[in-house]
C-alpha cells in the first residue's frame, strides 16, 4: 500500500484531536491527581509524534508536487 500525503494529513489530524482531548481532560481533572501528570506526559509524547508526522507530510507533499 502506498502512503499519500492525504494519509499522513489524516494522522496529523487524529494526533491533534488526541492532544486536544487530553488537554480538555486535564482542564476538568481536579488539582493534585496523578491523572494530570499522566495527561501532560501523554500530550508531550503526542507532540513529538506530531513533529515527526509534520516532517513526513512536508517530505511527501514535496514528492507529490
Amino acid at each position: 500500500m502506498k502512503v499519500t500525503s492525504a494519509d499522513i494529513a489524516a494522522s496529523v489530524q487524529a494526533t491533534c484531536q488526541d492532544i486536544a482531548l487530553s488537554m480538555q481532560t486535564y482542564q476538568r481533572a481536579p488539582l493534585g491527581l496523578k491523572l494530570r501528570d499522566n495527561l501532560i506526559i501523554s500530550a508531550e509524547a503526542l507532540h513529538e509524534r506530531l513533529g515527526h508526522l509534520m516532517a513526513c507530510l512536508a517530505r511527501k507533499h514535496a514528492e507529490e508536487r
